[in-house]
C-alpha cells in the first residue's frame, strides 16, 4: 500500500520539530493505539514505531505507549477505545477500516485522534466535517482503494476472460468494496458469488471449497485486515485446489519470515509527523487546522496462480 504520491505537504512540519525534540525532554508525552486485526508486532505496525524512534521518541523514555489488542474482534473494539480513553493519552492512534474510527469516535470528542482511515471515506461518514478542514478531534490520513477493488476485477477479467463467475471473500469491512466489485461486475457482465466471512479465524479450507463447489471461475479477495494474519494459509488453499485469485497487496503473497526489518513507507513517515503535530503543545492548533492528508491507492494488483505471484499492469477498459 506504499504510494508516493502521497500529497507531500504538512505545512510547518520541519520547522516544528526541533521545539518537539525540546519538549519530549521535558516531559513523557501518552500514544494510546488501538490494534484491530493486526498486533503491534505486525510489519506496518512495527514501522510506525520505529519511526517515532528516529523521529526522537522512544517507549519508556519520553514516551509512553498504551497499546490495546482488539484480536479482530468488532465487539471488542468500543470497550477497549473507551479503556485507552480513561488512561488520558495524550493523543490517539487507529489504523484500518470504519469500525475503529466509529469506537474511538464515541469514547472521545476532546482527545487528539490520528486515523489512517482504510477502504472508507471519514467525511463520506459523517466522522469529518471535510478532509480540508475536519473541524474536531480527528485528522490523519485517509487511503483510497475503494476505486481500486472495481481496477482488481477488470484486471482478473482481463487475464481470465473465459471466466464468467467469480468468488468474492466479503467480511464487515468489506461492505464499500464488494458494492464497488458489484458495480464493476455488471459492466463486465461476469457474475459474483459472494462468500461471506463470518466465524473469525476465518476457515479459508472451507470457502475455497465452497467457490469450487458452486463453479467459480477464480477468486476476488477484499481487502479486510481479519484476512491479512491468517493469508498464508488463505494462499496455501488457493494453490492446492488450483484456483486463480486476485490480491490488493503482494504483501499477501509474502511470508512475514522474508519481511526482515519493517519497511517505513511514505504512509508511515506521513502517520508519524501528524503524531509530532498533535503532541502536548501543538494538539489544540494543530489539529484543528490540520487537513487529511490523501493517499490515492497505486499497487499494482497481483495475481496469484496455484501459490505463484504475477504482476500486471491494469488493463484498458473496454
Amino acid at each position: 500500500m506504499t504510494n508516493r504520491r502521497v500529497v507531500n505537504a504538512l505545512l510547518g512540519s520541519g520547522l516544528l520539530l526541533p521545539g518537539l525534540a525540546a519538549r519530549s525532554q521535558q516531559r513523557t508525552s501518552r500514544l494510546g493505539w488501538l490494534l484491530g486485526s493486526s498486533p503491534r508486532s505486525a510489519s506496518f505496525n512495527a514501522a510506525f514505531e520505529r519511526r517515532l524512534r528516529e523521529l526522537g521518541y522512544f517507549d519508556g523514555k519520553n514516551l509512553i505507549i498504551d497499546d490495546v489488542f482488539a484480536e479482530g474482534k468488532v465487539e471488542r473494539l468500543a470497550p477497549l477505545a473507551r479503556e485507552l480513553v480513561a488512561r488520558k493519552p495524550d493523543v490517539l492512534f487507529i489504523s484500518g477500516p470504519e469500525a475503529n474510527l466509529k469506537a474511538m469516535s464515541e469514547a472521545t470528542n476532546t482527545i487528539p485522534i490520528v486515523v489512517c482511515a482504510i477502504d472508507f471515506d471519514p467525511e463520506a461518514k459523517g466522522y469529518v466535517k471535510s478532509l480540508a478542514r475536519p473541524g474536531g478531534n480527528i485528522t490523519g490520513l485517509h487511503v483510497q482503494q475503494i476505486e481500486a477493488t472495481a481496477k482488481r476485477l477488470e484486471l482478473l477479467h482481463n487475464l481470465l476472460p473465459s471466466a464468467r463467475r467469480i468468488a468474492v471473500l466479503s467480511d464487515v469491512f468489506t461492505t464499500d468494496q464488494l458494492e464497488a466489485a458489484r458495480k464493476a461486475a455488471q459492466i463486465l457482465r461476469v457474475e459474483l458469488q459472494v462468500l461471506e466471512l463470518r466465524d473469525y479465524p476465518y476457515d479459508y479450507a472451507r470457502l475455497v471449497t465452497q467457490a469450487r463447489a458452486t463453479r467459480s471461475d477464480a477468486m476476488l479477495v477484499l481487502m479486510s485486515p481479519r484476512v491479512f494474519p491468517g493469508r498464508e494459509s488463505l494462499v496455501a488453499e488457493l494453490s492446492k485446489q488450483a484456483l486463480p485469485a486476485v490480491f490488493g497487496l503482494r504483501a499477501m503473497l509474502i511470508k512475514p519470515t522474508k519481511w526482515g526489518r519493517p519497511i517505513v513507507t511514505a504512509r508511515t513517515r506521513r502517520l508519524s509527523m501528524w503524531f509530532l503535530l498533535v503532541v502536548p503543545g501543538f494538539g489544540a492548533h494543530s489539529l484543528a487546522h490540520g487537513p487529511f492528508l490523501v493517499a490515492q491507492e497505486a499497487s499494482v494488483p497481483r495475481l496469484a496462480l496455484h501459490g505463484r505471484s504475477r504482476a500486471s499492469s491494469t488493463p484498458r477498459a473496454r
